[in-house]
């Protein structure tokens, strides 16, 4: 495959999967570090840049494969199927991200305990 052709198959997998999360383009962009103009130009295939680091950056972001992304198999495997999930997975990570490193095994346990009970009144 011709790279200008692997560029606008990239470009119009990561729109349908944008598309089908119902994300924006800025919210994508905010979490590559982007601009949304360079997801705008990655999604038109207008950016000669299909580098590993880059398609990562998209995957994690969307929550498929590279390998789907560029178009060397058609399952994208994964278990985000909406926006909501996306929404909860990244709260969590933040919430996660922010929770003291030097917790007693009790106060992790405990913690961890507390989030799943959340988690599973959510799906009530």
């Amino acid at each position: 495959m011709k790279d200008k052709e692997l560029r606008k198959l990239i470009g119009s997998r990561v729109k349908q999967r944008r598309l089908e999360l119902n994300l924006t383009q800025p919210y994508v962009a905010e979490k590559m570090g982007v601009t949304a103009s360079t997801i705008l130009r990655y999604e038109n295939g207008s950016i000669d840049n299909t580098k590993k680091m880059v398609l990562e950056g998209l995957s994690e972001a969307l929550h498929v494969s590279v390998e789907w992304l560029k178009g060397e198999t058609d399952e994208y495997e994964t278990d985000i199927t909406d926006k909501r999930e996306l929404q909860i997975r990244d709260a969590m990570g933040d919430i996660l991200e922010q929770l003291p490193l030097a917790l007693t095994k009790e106060e992790d346990a405990f913690s961890k305990d507390l989030l799943l009970l959340m988690l599973k009144q959510y799906g009530l």
